[in-house]
């Protein structure tokens, strides 16, 4: 089964190419776009070395769309320069697809517009020491958060904003949460220019993501107030793209955090291999799904992901491209 893709004189060795679409257990709410019931990629797998990767542009997010993505590998456009989303997925697929070395400490992943405080309280019970993302939407609701925190004391919140709110915003979940609570707000404000009028009011702990595919993104990285870069290589490409942050967040002292995109278990598992050391990754996104392409699936439990023995992926869900 496959759609064999062929590039004679090229690097790339002969591909397969499937499609796939994987059903979320609940709706997905991501700012800008209706919600997603759904998750589709392209998986790429290189007989010749055993890669797997997943080309899954995140709607709202990605720049360029899954027809693009099509387009390009129907052209056996490797190189694929505009789309970060296939240079993701190549760059996997020169490896062989294996499970990382050692367990990945992970964060939790907290939507409230899709899970109650009782609900991700019971989700985490067993999780220590918990570091929790929090996605709270364009309204925060900020009560919601307090009273996370009032059952749990450990609780270290990365609280991001998607780009959706007001420095007044920004500074009044600062104010209204306990101190200590919050490890970084992440991309709360959608101008780079805004961040300076931010800090000169309180010196704010921010991550970059998106901000770090913009042309100011890059001096806006050198701020000592920005303490994290999050890395998504379905939203920045391969190998060489990720690695120039990679080299400056330890040139700049920044944290670096390894975050998918609702990836399919291919991406999951592959950012898993990336994301090594003591800083939580974030990676707590598979259990959204019903069912996955990989066995075992990609879901922390007790806040890290496992590493397993072996991983294999079902053809259940896989249709050639054509």
């Amino acid at each position: 089964m496959g759609f064999f893709l062929r590039s004679p004189g090229r690097l790339v060795p002969n591909m397969e190419a499937y499609t796939y679409s994987l059903r979320l257990r609940k709706p997905l709410h991501l700012p800008g776009v209706d919600p997603l019931t759904s998750r589709e990629g392209i998986l790429l797998h290189d007989p010749e070395t055993g890669g797997w990767g997943d080309a899954a542009p995140l709607p709202g997010f990605s720049e360029e769309s899954l027809a693009d993505v099509r387009e390009a590998i129907l052209q056996k456009n490797w190189d694929a320069n505009d789309l970060p989303s296939v240079r993701f997925a190549v760059s996997c697929s020169k490896r062989e697809f294996a499970p990382p070395v050692n367990d990945v400490l992970c964060n939790g992943l907290w939507i409230p517009a899709s899970e109650s405080v009782e609900e991700v309280l019971h989700r985490t019970a067993d999780w220590s020491n918990l570091t929790l993302k929090v996605k709270p939407g364009r309204e925060p609701d900020i009560d919601a958060m307090k009273a996370f925190a009032q059952v749990r004391s450990d609780v270290h919140f990365r609280v991001d904003g998607n780009r959706q709110w007001t420095i007044d915003q920004t500074l009044n979940i600062m104010k209204e949460l306990p101190q200590g609570f919050i490890e970084y707000m992440e991309e709360p404000l959608i101008d780079c220019e805004d961040y300076e009028a931010l800090w000169s009011r309180a010196p704010v702990p921010i991550a970059l993501d998106e901000t770090l595919l913009e042309p100011g993104g890059r001096e806006l990285a050198e701020s000592e107030n920005v303490v994290a870069f999050v890395l998504k290589p379905t939203l920045l490409g391969g190998e060489e793209d990720v690695a120039v942050w990679n080299e400056r967040s330890h040139r700049l002292n920044k944290k670096l955090i390894w975050s998918s995109c609702f990836e399919s278990g291919v991406g999951l598992w592959n950012l898993a291999r990336l994301a090594t050391g003591s800083v939580p990754a974030g990676l707590d996104t598979g259990s959204w799904f019903d069912s996955d392409l990989v066995n075992p699936r990609a879901v922390p439990a007790k806040g890290m992901l496992s590493a397993p023995h072996t991983l294999e992926i079902s053809s259940a869900f896989l249709h050639s491209l054509t």
